[in-house]
């Protein structure tokens, strides 16, 4: 995961949203787009239902 400037992704109306609930904090985004259930990735769960 490499970093990212808020002022190059973020609306500036949406980072001072942002800012009144996690500002100084750092906060991560997780990604929505083809996230795997648990286990999926690495057969984990497979082998614990057999």
């Amino acid at each position: 995961m490499k970093y990212e400037n808020d002022k190059d992704i973020f609306p500036e109306r949406l980072l001072k949203q942002i800012q009144k609930y996690a500002a100084g904090n750092l906060v991560y985004i997780p990604a929505t787009e083809n996230k795997k259930d648990w286990g999926e990735r690495t057969g984990y769960r497979n082998c614990l239902l057999e």
